[in-house]
């Protein structure tokens, strides 16, 4: 177990770095009138910029190519949280996450509303409609030049380890209320460190859960590596209910590795240590799961001791860029159409170790190995609409040592890329599926039989988003 009081001290070792008499001070003439005043009394406004940032996606899906007796496809790939190792983002769904900021020099206040379900379309439930998710404050400080403190406070997300074709932070993203301090160095060494925790929720059993991350790393430019540490733990066993005490604990490092001529590279390696996870809160997203139980049920097992067991986890993500290895060779005589070429391979493994075993493949989540990973192949035009076409490839396999437990996933894509942050584009997924893949329960479409396993082979979809 991570040594909690040692991560809870470091963090208070920093704040004395953080200066009272850089504080704005208040308005002077609020001072003499004596009158208070209030959010809705608007301010005076002038000294402040406001921003509107995001990114929105919206998918249509359509199994089978069906365009009149249509219906919601039926995959194993495709939801976030339930998916567990097995998403791939070929078919993601819809999701909007909108920060609304107000800026004045140094310090920043970011209010983050997020839904996963879109009502002009669909019938949506309280838990697509996030409402204000998130709400922090964050002030600048340097009060040398070399040094650079910035600190979060209030409900935010930290990311760690992101693989981006799958979505997945491998150290994991922090769900919390707490603070954060992000130190530079030389704008080169960095060290993050902070404490949070989420709430309980009584209902299904989940204590109150603290968590704890630091970061240390360095940054060259060409090269940025960095060594990181995360734990969330409860200790809180209210009377009446079933609550353990329980813990997850994340270890590991990470590689970025960029070059002018030849893309980017990034690797890393993390290790997970479980100890009754089923009562932890949902202070800690790991591995595609919200919460020790959805951790418990996606990685180790509903039958593994209330979640218990350790996860060794491993990936990486490269992205080649012909025309620049060409041009590094060739000078000017490089083909300027093989400026919009681009190369992606991404990959991930999971090695598990449950306290669940069982002599049949899809129960047993004890020494098993998971392996998941793919290619996209894709190309733009220098057209003013951005005209693009690509190809991704995806294999998944659930079981190293059953065939019949893994996926094949090719898709196609075609569409247009106007302005930097916009796509518009139609995609077909053909799947091809081993003998046992089936739908989890836990996937398995509302309203259906309890005998309906197969999930759908092919998806056709229209997708736009938009980051801005």
């Amino acid at each position: 177990m991570l040594h909690k009081a040692a991560l809870f001290i470091a963090l208070l070792g920093f704040l004395p770095t953080l200066s009272l008499a850089e504080t704005p001070s208040a308005d002077p003439m609020a001072e003499v009138s004596g009158r208070p005043t209030f959010p809705e009394d608007g301010g005076s406004g002038t000294e402040w910029t406001f921003g509107f940032h995001g990114y929105a996606r919206m998918a249509l899906r359509l199994p089978n190519g069906q365009l009149i007796d249509a219906r919601e496809p039926y995959l194993i790939d495709d939801d976030y949280y339930r998916s567990g190792f097995a998403y791939t983002r070929v078919n993601e769904t819809e999701w909007a996450e909108i920060f609304l900021s107000a800026s004045r020099d140094d310090t920043r206040f970011v209010v983050g509303l997020f839904a996963s379900g879109f009502s002009d379309w669909k019938n949506v439930t309280v838990e697509d409609q996030k409402g204000i998710a998130t709400a922090f404050v964050e002030q600048r400080f340097q009060p040398a030049k070399p040094y650079e403190l910035r600190l979060r406070a209030g409900m935010f997300w930290d990311r760690f380890g992101f693989i981006e074709p799958y979505d997945t932070y491998v150290f994991g993203r922090t769900h919390v209320g707490g603070l954060s301090l992000h130190q530079r160095l030389f704008d080169r060494y960095y060290l993050k460190i902070g404490y949070g925790a989420h709430a309980d929720v009584l209902d299904v059993n989940q204590g109150f859960s603290p968590v704890a991350w630091s970061v240390i790393g360095v940054d060259l430019g060409w090269l940025d590596t960095g060594l990181y540490a995360l734990g969330t733990w409860t200790n809180h066993t209210p009377g009446l209910k079933q609550v353990q005490e329980g813990s997850l604990e994340v270890l590991g490092g990470d590689v970025l590795l960029r070059h002018e001529n030849f893309g980017t590279f990034y690797g890393t390696v993390a290790r997970y240590r479980a100890d009754k996870v089923n009562f932890l809160s949902t202070g800690l997203e790991a591995l595609h799961s919200t919460g020790g139980r959805n951790f418990m049920l996606n990685i180790l097992g509903k039958d593994s001791e209330y979640g218990t067991g350790e996860v060794l986890v491993s990936a990486f993500d490269t992205e080649w860029s012909p025309y620049r290895s060409l041009r590094a060779i060739q000078g000017a005589d490089t083909p300027h159409a093989l400026k919009g070429l681009n190369l992606r391979l991404f990959g991930m493994t999971a090695y598990v170790l449950s306290k669940q075993k069982s002599d049949d493949p899809i129960e047993n989540r004890n020494d098993r190995l998971y392996i998941k990973w793919g290619t996209d192949l894709s190309y733009q035009t220098a057209f003013r609409s951005g005209f693009f076409v690509a190809l991704r490839y995806d294999r998944v396999i659930l079981d190293a040592n059953h065939e019949d437990l893994s996926f094949r996933v090719v898709t196609p894509r075609i569409g247009i890329r106007p302005t930097n942050g916009l796509d518009v584009y139609l995609s077909y997924s053909r799947y091809f599926y081993g003998d046992r893949i089936e739908i989890p329960q836990q996937l398995k479409p509302e309203g259906e039989s309890s005998e309906y396993t197969q999930p759908d082979e092919s998806v056709l979809k229209l997708q736009a988003q938009m980051r801005w």
